[in-house]
């Protein structure tokens, strides 16, 4: 549906593509916004490959960070 420019952590711009795409949400349909990049994953995906992470989204939920066996 259109494009964007994002600052990566190290500094450089990127132009990426958006698209649309609908998702399945707790049982219902919800139109969301997906952002494209053709860059490689930052330091943080990187550390987390061959990890579970688990979020609580809401204010001091907890994060948690496990090996995969």
């Amino acid at each position: 549906v259109g494009s964007g420019l994002a600052l990566l952590a190290n500094g450089r711009e990127e132009i990426y593509n958006v698209f649309k795409a609908d998702v399945l949400w707790e049982g219902r349909a919800r139109a969301v916004d997906i952002d494209s990049a053709n860059v490689a994953p930052l330091l943080g995906m990187a550390l987390l490959q061959g990890h579970e992470l688990r979020i609580q989204a809401k204010v001091g939920g907890t994060v948690i960070i496990e090996a995969l066996p």
